[in-house]
Protein backbone atom coordinates (compact mmCIF):
# COMPACT_ATOMS: atom_id res chain seq x y z
CA UNK A 1 0.00 0.00 0.00
CA UNK A 2 2.81 2.66 0.77
CA UNK A 3 4.23 2.32 -2.64
CA UNK A 4 1.06 2.54 -4.18
CA UNK A 5 0.04 5.56 -3.03
CA UNK A 6 2.99 7.77 -4.72
CA UNK A 7 2.47 5.50 -7.79
CA UNK A 8 -1.18 6.65 -8.18
CA UNK A 9 -0.36 10.51 -7.16
CA UNK A 10 2.57 10.55 -9.74
CA UNK A 11 -0.53 9.29 -12.15
CA UNK A 12 -2.72 11.84 -11.28
CA UNK A 13 0.04 14.31 -11.36
CA UNK A 14 0.86 13.62 -14.93
CA UNK A 15 -2.76 13.34 -16.11
CA UNK A 16 -3.54 16.86 -15.04
CA UNK A 17 -0.40 18.40 -16.37
CA UNK A 18 -0.76 16.49 -19.61
CA UNK A 19 2.87 15.08 -19.26
CA UNK A 20 4.00 11.47 -18.70
CA UNK A 21 7.14 11.72 -17.66
CA UNK A 22 8.41 11.67 -13.96
CA UNK A 23 7.31 14.59 -11.80
CA UNK A 24 10.31 16.54 -10.45
CA UNK A 25 9.04 17.78 -7.36
CA UNK A 26 6.69 16.15 -4.65
CA UNK A 27 3.56 14.75 -6.34
CA UNK A 28 1.60 15.89 -3.31
CA UNK A 29 2.13 19.78 -4.04
CA UNK A 30 1.94 19.65 -7.94
CA UNK A 31 -1.11 18.25 -7.99
CA UNK A 32 -2.11 20.49 -5.11
CA UNK A 33 -1.29 24.06 -6.96
CA UNK A 34 -4.44 24.90 -7.45
CA UNK A 35 -6.28 28.37 -7.83
CA UNK A 36 -3.93 30.90 -6.98
CA UNK A 37 -4.11 31.36 -2.77
CA UNK A 38 -5.81 34.35 -1.19
CA UNK A 39 -4.08 37.16 0.53
CA UNK A 40 -3.86 37.66 4.27
CA UNK A 41 -4.00 40.34 6.37
CA UNK A 42 -0.80 40.20 8.94
CA UNK A 43 -2.74 39.92 12.57
CA UNK A 44 0.06 40.88 14.72
CA UNK A 45 1.23 44.15 16.43
CA UNK A 46 4.88 43.64 16.14
CA UNK A 47 7.84 45.01 14.61
CA UNK A 48 8.05 43.47 11.62
CA UNK A 49 6.07 46.47 9.54
CA UNK A 50 3.78 44.35 8.90
CA UNK A 51 0.11 45.34 10.78
CA UNK A 52 -2.86 45.73 8.68
CA UNK A 53 -0.93 44.68 5.04
CA UNK A 54 -2.17 41.82 2.96
CA UNK A 55 0.41 38.93 2.61
CA UNK A 56 0.66 35.25 1.33
CA UNK A 57 0.77 33.03 4.75
CA UNK A 58 1.83 29.48 4.44
CA UNK A 59 1.80 28.32 8.05
CA UNK A 60 3.38 30.37 10.17
CA UNK A 61 5.20 32.03 7.73
CA UNK A 62 4.45 35.46 5.84
CA UNK A 63 5.32 36.30 2.17
CA UNK A 64 5.70 40.07 1.23
CA UNK A 65 5.55 41.25 -2.19
CA UNK A 66 2.30 42.03 -2.65
CA UNK A 67 2.31 46.60 -2.58
CA UNK A 68 0.18 48.15 -0.29
CA UNK A 69 -3.48 46.80 0.23
CA UNK A 70 -5.76 44.87 2.42
CA UNK A 71 -6.95 41.71 0.19
CA UNK A 72 -7.03 40.29 -3.38
CA UNK A 73 -4.86 37.37 -4.25
CA UNK A 74 -1.31 35.67 -4.42
CA UNK A 75 -0.38 38.10 -7.38
CA UNK A 76 3.39 40.06 -7.76
CA UNK A 77 3.41 41.44 -10.89
CA UNK A 78 7.57 41.28 -11.06
CA UNK A 79 9.00 38.00 -13.16
CA UNK A 80 10.21 36.37 -14.63
CA UNK A 81 13.58 35.88 -13.24
CA UNK A 82 14.49 37.61 -9.34
CA UNK A 83 11.48 37.70 -7.46
CA UNK A 84 11.64 40.18 -4.61
CA UNK A 85 10.41 38.65 -1.78
CA UNK A 86 10.55 39.07 2.08
CA UNK A 87 9.76 36.43 4.34
CA UNK A 88 8.57 36.82 8.01
CA UNK A 89 7.82 34.39 10.86
CA UNK A 90 4.46 34.80 13.32
CA UNK A 91 6.32 36.27 16.39
CA UNK A 92 5.11 32.86 18.51
CA UNK A 93 7.10 30.22 16.03
CA UNK A 94 8.52 28.20 18.16
CA UNK A 95 10.82 25.88 15.37
CA UNK A 96 12.35 26.14 12.72
CA UNK A 97 10.02 26.43 9.64
CA UNK A 98 11.67 24.66 5.87
CA UNK A 99 9.84 25.69 2.70
CA UNK A 100 9.85 24.09 -0.81
CA UNK A 101 8.25 24.99 -3.73
CA UNK A 102 8.00 24.07 -7.43
CA UNK A 103 6.89 25.27 -10.90
CA UNK A 104 3.38 24.20 -11.09
CA UNK A 105 3.33 24.08 -15.24
CA UNK A 106 6.90 22.44 -15.13
CA UNK A 107 7.43 20.29 -11.80
CA UNK A 108 10.70 21.77 -11.27
CA UNK A 109 11.74 22.74 -8.26
CA UNK A 110 11.85 26.69 -7.32
CA UNK A 111 15.05 28.06 -6.35
CA UNK A 112 15.39 30.72 -3.21
CA UNK A 113 18.33 33.26 -2.77
CA UNK A 114 18.36 34.35 0.45
CA UNK A 115 21.02 34.18 3.42
CA UNK A 116 24.49 34.33 2.05
CA UNK A 117 23.42 33.41 -1.83
CA UNK A 118 24.94 34.78 -4.24
CA UNK A 119 25.02 35.65 -8.36
CA UNK A 120 27.90 34.72 -11.21
CA UNK A 121 27.35 38.10 -12.45
CA UNK A 122 24.91 40.85 -12.41
CA UNK A 123 21.34 40.43 -13.80
CA UNK A 124 19.54 39.47 -16.28
CA UNK A 125 19.87 35.91 -16.00
CA UNK A 126 19.02 33.05 -18.48
CA UNK A 127 16.28 30.70 -17.70
CA UNK A 128 19.12 27.90 -17.24
CA UNK A 129 20.55 29.90 -14.54
CA UNK A 130 17.74 30.72 -12.27
CA UNK A 131 16.96 26.78 -12.15
CA UNK A 132 20.32 26.02 -10.82
CA UNK A 133 21.39 29.11 -8.99
CA UNK A 134 20.23 29.66 -5.06
CA UNK A 135 18.88 26.50 -3.23
CA UNK A 136 15.72 24.42 -3.27
CA UNK A 137 14.66 25.04 -0.03
CA UNK A 138 14.81 28.05 2.72
CA UNK A 139 14.93 27.46 6.62
CA UNK A 140 13.31 30.05 8.36
CA UNK A 141 13.81 30.47 12.00
CA UNK A 142 11.63 31.76 14.85
CA UNK A 143 11.58 35.51 14.64
CA UNK A 144 13.33 35.70 11.63
CA UNK A 145 12.91 38.34 8.70
CA UNK A 146 14.59 37.29 5.52
CA UNK A 147 14.88 39.39 2.35
CA UNK A 148 15.59 38.07 -0.76
CA UNK A 149 14.33 36.13 -4.04
CA UNK A 150 12.53 33.85 -5.55
CA UNK A 151 14.55 32.53 -8.48
CA UNK A 152 11.67 32.16 -10.90
CA UNK A 153 12.48 31.22 -14.69
CA UNK A 154 9.41 31.83 -16.07
CA UNK A 155 5.96 33.54 -15.44
CA UNK A 156 2.75 31.16 -13.63
CA UNK A 157 1.59 29.44 -10.73
CA UNK A 158 4.18 28.09 -7.78
CA UNK A 159 4.00 26.46 -5.10
CA UNK A 160 5.42 26.59 -1.61
CA UNK A 161 5.18 24.41 0.97
CA UNK A 162 5.94 24.59 4.52
CA UNK A 163 7.09 21.74 6.75
CA UNK A 164 8.13 21.49 10.46
CA UNK A 165 9.68 18.87 12.27
CA UNK A 166 9.04 17.12 9.18
CA UNK A 167 5.70 17.29 9.41
CA UNK A 168 3.67 19.64 7.08
CA UNK A 169 2.57 22.79 7.99
CA UNK A 170 0.79 24.84 5.08
CA UNK A 171 1.38 25.37 1.37
CA UNK A 172 0.54 28.99 -0.89
CA UNK A 173 0.27 28.86 -4.66
CA UNK A 174 1.68 32.36 -6.02
CA UNK A 175 1.03 33.94 -9.42
CA UNK A 176 4.41 35.04 -10.55
CA UNK A 177 4.77 38.01 -13.37
CA UNK A 178 1.48 36.30 -15.06
CA UNK A 179 -0.71 39.37 -15.73
CA UNK A 180 -3.60 37.35 -17.27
Amino acid sequence: MRLAVPILLAYFVSACTGSTSTPQASPQTQAGCGAVSDLEVYPYQDNSGFAGVALARVGHVWFAAFGPGTGGKAHIDEGPGLVKVVIATDPDLKSTIDLQGTSCSTGKALRFCYDNCSFPHQPPFSKSELERMGSDHQSVAPKQQLTGYLLCPQVGLYRIWAQASGKPAGAVTLNIGNHS
